[in-house]
């Protein structure tokens, strides 16, 4: 099986080595990062599942099944559906901007220092976001063809590298598309394999009942351990909610409608994909009284399918795994392109020189992404530290400068510094630093981080003078239903 896996993976290297080389030349940084905004809804929004619904969310779905059953799906699940959901409210807004960045919104909302520091945020989450697609695939790799831990992310990221490199957003997407029904088609397999394995839906749910009796795990109670999964929904769901990665597709469809068209379609479309690993961690949780060295998933693949049929699920799940790994290497490098480079550095370069520094963007995200991947090998520690930055430190005053005129400049800047100190702090004392904690452990923490940025962004903004002309001009211009980015020249400079 390992030579099949091996030689599966080099074929599917090649495919997507091929639609990179042979994509469309990329001639502007909207070209490469949005794809000249020419993509359907529909392609957005599979790009969107698989982007967001990748292999790591798979692997960890399913092992969180094993412990505490369908209550699980509010781990990943739930926030991968919730997510798109809320933000189709502001999706026509944020699509009428017209403004390839968060960084350039918070600069028209508020002012460059907001939009600067914001792009430090942004690239520190869409990092460790890829890092933690980067630990799931080193994990998964490593147990399905017994390389390195290390080997197997650095193969890994070389893929997903080389062929980002070329294509830019163009060839991200319509990788995606492919790896989401790769992805579908290897859980439905496996899903098959563990109902077959454990002889059957009813005979599954029987072992389950009498399983409860002795772990005390109520297997098919949507709210078992639900005190702590929510706090999941909370954590990743109002972080996804202003994911960079997630913005970048609603400013790249054709029409503010588009934006909000493609959100629901995948919204929508999370819950059935969720529902897959949950059978597939259902069904483990009979055949094995603790979870296997590799995961669930991997296991069950491994030892109930033929050979063949396991090596096209490892590139189903690996195809997945590296679709959420080359979004959002893209995006950080869109931030270091757009938001560093040409606002902070050379704002009159040519569409060649910001094309370069994009593909360099994307080379030391991707480095120093594999870093951390390296480094700390836990998957749901690496996505928090990913997303409750964007939650405490980014959340209310990116989202609440589309709606209260009276927010300014200096309350959102006051909230991003304290909401992202309380991440930042007890980020050191996970790694070791001896520093005293007032308040709970994660996930219960992140309320508190959450309420210091709300606090002080209210606070902060009503104790200081308002800035309506620049917030009523801002406002006014998510409402107005006249222009689109391709009937306005000026909409992506800086007011």
């Amino acid at each position: 099986m390992r030579v099949l896996s091996i030689t599966f993976l080099l074929v599917y290297f090649a495919i997507l080595l091929y639609m990179g080389f042979r994509s469309k030349k990329v001639e502007t940084s909207e070209e490469f990062f949005l794809a000249g905004r020419s993509i359907s809804k529909w392609v957005l929004a599979l790009g969107f599942l698989a982007s967001w619904y990748g292999g790591s969310s798979c692997i960890v779905s399913a092992d969180k099944a094993f412990k505490s059953g369908l209550g699980s799906f509010w781990v990943v699940s739930g926030p991968n559906a919730l997510a798109p959901l809320l933000l189709m409210f502001f999706a026509a807004w944020i699509r009428r901007l017209g403004i390839i960045s968060q960084i350039r919104v918070m600069d028209q909302r508020y002012d460059k220092t907001t939009g600067n520091f914001l792009s430090v945020i942004v690239i520190w989450y869409m990092t460790t976001w890829a890092a933690s697609q980067m630990v799931a695939a080193g994990k998964f790799f490593s147990t399905y063809l017994n390389f390195s831990y290390e080997f197997a992310v650095i193969t890994g990221v070389a893929i997903v590298f080389l062929y980002g490199l070329y294509g830019g957003y163009r060839v991200v997407t319509y990788t995606d598309i492919f790896q989401f029904w790769f992805l579908l088609v290897a859980m439905f397999i496996t899903m098959v394999a563990g109902i077959m394995a454990v002889d059957g839906v009813g005979p599954m749910i029987s072992a389950l009942k009498q399983k409860s009796s002795s772990t005390g795990v109520q297997y098919f109670s949507l709210f078992e351990n639900f005190s702590t999964n929510f706090m999941y929904v909370v954590s990743f769901g109002l972080g996804w909610v202003i994911s960079a990665d997630a913005w970048q597709r609603v400013s790249a469809a054709r029409t503010p409608d588009d934006s909000k068209k493609m959100l629901l379609i995948s919204g929508l479309l999370f819950i059935p994909l969720g529902i897959l690993s949950l059978i597939v961690g259902l069904a483990g949780a009979v055949l094995y009284d603790v979870i296997p060295e590799g995961g669930v998933l991997a296991n069950i693949a491994t030892t109930q399918l033929h050979p063949v049929i396991a090596a096209i699920v490892f590139v189903g799940v690996g195809a997945a795994l590296m679709s959420t790994m080359d979004t959002s290497i893209n995006t950080g490098s869109m931030s270091i392109t757009e938001d560093i480079y040409r606002k902070l550095i050379n704002p009159e370069a040519s569409n060649q020189q910001m094309v370069k520094v994009a593909r360099i963007g994307t080379a030391i995200v991707a480095v120093i992404a594999a870093l951390v991947a390296l480094k700390l090998r836990n998957i749901l520690w690496v996505l928090w530290m990913s997303s409750d930055i964007i939650m405490c430190g980014v959340f209310c005053p990116l989202i609440m400068g589309f709606i209260w005129r009276r927010g300014n400049s200096k309350g959102a800047m006051a909230s991003m510094i304290g909401g992202s100190s309380f991440v930042f702090y007890n980020v050191l004392v996970d790694l070791g630093v001896q520093m005293p904690i007032f308040w709970p452990n994660w996930p219960y923490r992140l309320l508190y981080g959450l309420t210091i940025a709300v606090i002080l962004y209210f606070s902060v903004s009503l104790l200081t003078s308002p800035e309506y002309e620049k917030a009523d001009k801002f406002i006014s211009r998510t409402r107005s239903e006249k222009k689109t980015i391709k009937e306005d020249p000026v909409a992506d400079t800086v007011m």
